[in-house]
């Protein structure tokens, strides 16, 4: 004797305490979201400046014109760092662009009682967890393939 309940409608009642916690959340994740576009281009802009800086240091260096007491750069590696700079802020992006969204609708949501941008909201809010929780666990990944590696280079030394 289940009963299917999502099959049946659900309505469900946010009472005014719920609607301001709601609509403070909605300032904070806008905050949070604007936070992480302004993020997004420090990154983007350390990331110029380290690969065109950086490679012109390189050769300058290489021909002797730097002062000697300087580390040797290899020109390239500015480069190099800089697209992983670049890589971090484009990956940074999306999470951000989710959380704009889930608080742009979810604002809009709460002022037209409107079910639909209610619905759309918790929808980019999902995403933002889902982005979240994927790179977490490609992190992990990578920390245990890193570890993994590091064993086996020194059970061989």
């Amino acid at each position: 004797m289940e009963e299917n309940i999502a099959s049946e409608p659900q309505s469900l009642v946010l009472e005014s305490h719920a609607m301001e916690h709601i609509t403070i959340a909605s300032k904070w994740a806008k905050f949070l979201a604007i936070a992480g576009f302004v993020f997004c281009g420090i990154l983007v802009l350390a990331g110029i400046l380290m690969a065109t800086r950086s490679d012109l240091s390189a050769s300058m260096q290489n021909q002797g014109f730097a002062n000697k007491t300087y580390l040797y750069r290899r020109p390239g590696l500015g480069g190099i760092t800089g697209f992983i700079y670049i890589l971090i802020a484009f990956i940074q992006f999306f999470p951000a662009l989710f959380l704009f969204r889930f608080s742009n609708n979810l604002r809009e949501a709460v002022y037209l009682n409107d079910q639909y941008l209610l619905n759309q909201s918790f929808k980019n809010l999902k995403k933002y967890f889902q982005f979240i929780g994927i790179c977490i666990l490609i992190g992990i990944i990578l920390y245990l393939f890193l570890f993994g590696i590091i064993l086996m280079v020194k059970a061989f030394r």
